[in-house]
Formats: C-alpha cells, sequence, structure tokens
C-alpha cells in the first residue's frame, strides 16, 4: 500500500499530485468552475478537469485547500 500523502489524486486514472503547487503548475489541470457553499465559501468546491488523453475526469477541491495557514 502506497502511503505518500497527497494534495489531490485522480479519481479516474490514478495521478498523484503530491503538493498543491504541483497540482496547479500541471498544465493537463484546466479549472473549469466553482460550486459555492453559500453558508461556509470556504467549504466550496473548485472543479478541475484532468485533461490527459484516455482520463478526461473531473476533480473537485475544497477552496479551504488553497488557503495558506
Amino acid at each position: 500500500m502506497d502511503t505518500m500523502e497527497s494534495f489531490n489524486i485522480c479519481p479516474k486514472c490514478l495521478t498523484r499530485w503530491r503538493t498543491k503547487g504541483d497540482f496547479l503548475s500541471d498544465s493537463a489541470v484546466v479549472f473549469i468552475g466553482y460550486q459555492a457553499d453559500l453558508g461556509n465559501p470556504e467549504l466550496g468546491l473548485l472543479l478541475f478537469t484532468h485533461s490527459v488523453p484516455g482520463c478526461l475526469t473531473t476533480t473537485a477541491v475544497f477552496v479551504h485547500q488553497f488557503l495558506d495557514p
């Protein structure tokens, strides 16, 4: 079992981005939208498509994961 921590993992092809920087700098990760949580904007979701051949799936990341502590 792989215990490496990850910022995000593609739900279809299992590509793993170790850090927020890795995720944001990957040109195959394309921002497609925001799903709001009007009661708590930090719990909204940012939606991205992993645009590589054979994948093209959408992954969601909570807004708060992009906030610096």
